[in-house]
């Protein structure tokens, strides 16, 4: 017995009406019509009397219509308990975090996923722009990094974390006591900035930002074994950078807000739309209904 057959002569026999019947299940007649004679064929026995003016059930279609509906709904949850094994039968959900990523309400919500036996995951760590191109190869299937104000061309984007940006000064610097600055205070300053080819976008962002705002400044390119915090609290330079990022700073630099709205640091979650597997969806959609923020969109 086919269970599509099954499910639509439930809906005929509930409406007693082949019109009605189509247009719930969003199909024309003739196609309807050819399951209830498909399943009659099946079982071979008629299920519905059939005149121009009326439709009624047969003894046996009366007993169909009764037993029908608890046949279903257990096929249903047959269904869905073979998916569900075979989802957590298979290969795990690769995330990569950036360390940004890591300061997110994001990876205590995953473990939490994974601790409660929701699915299996894999976390790894690396810089944005790594990251991003272990996401496109398909050595990923979401990564959670820092995120330019333009769409990633193939990927899905959801912001978890947005966050006006600031200046880590040097608790001595002569703009540390300032309650709040704009990027013209920051005239004739260093800055430190990761490498670009580890943060391309972000590296870009800032020195748009800076442009923009008609300053003089020159830069400071920490290298891979080092730290901008702590080239900060060494007097090489000022670092930009969201609060999130900056809550473990060394003890004597100093966070300033910056008064740029249009400065802002975001944080997504992203992920190809054309690969997107079923365990995927099914940890994207639990993030979305264990988001702090329930007004956050739902995870395409």
């Amino acid at each position: 017995m086919d269970l599509r057959e099954l499910r639509a002569f439930l809906v005929v026999a509930s409406e007693l009406s082949f019109r009605r019947a189509a247009e719930r299940l969003h199909m024309s007649q003739p196609p309807l019509s050819r399951l209830i004679a498909g399943l009659e064929r099946d079982l071979r026995v008629r299920l519905l009397e059939r005149s121009t003016r009326s439709v009624s059930l047969t003894p046996a279609g009366a007993l169909l219509f009764r037993e029908g509906p608890a046949v279903v709904e257990r096929a249903e949850a047959l269904e869905a308990r073979v998916r569900e094994r075979g989802r957590r039968s298979g290969q795990p959900v690769r995330i990569g975090l950036s360390a940004a990523g890591f300061t997110t309400w994001v990876p205590e919500r995953i473990a939490r996923f994974d601790a409660q036996g929701e699915g299996g995951v894999e976390l790894s760590s690396n810089v944005p722009d790594r990251l991003l191109r272990d996401l496109r190869l398909g050595r990923l299937d979401a990564v959670c990094v820092e995120t330019a104000d333009e769409e990633e061309a193939g990927l899905e984007r959801w912001v978890v974390a947005e966050d006006a940006m600031g200046v880590l000064l040097p608790a001595t610097h002569r703009l540390a006591r300032r309650r709040a600055l704009r990027l013209h205070d920051l005239e004739g300053e260093t800055f430190v900035v990761h490498p670009r080819h580890e943060h391309a976008h972000l590296y870009e962002s800032q020195q748009r930002a800076l442009r923009a705002a008609g300053i003089r400044y020159r830069i400071v390119t920490k290298r891979s074994d080092e730290s901008c915090p702590i080239l900060v609290a060494r007097g090489k330079g000022l670092l930009l950078a969201a609060p999130s990022f900056v809550r473990t700073r060394a003890s004597n630099t100093r966070f300033v807000p910056l008064r740029e709205p249009a400065l802002r640091h975001r944080v997504a979650l992203l992920w190809r739309r054309e690969r997107a597997t079923p365990a995927l969806a099914a940890l994207l959609e639990w993030l979305r209904r264990a988001a702090p923020d329930r007004r956050a969109p739902r995870p395409r």
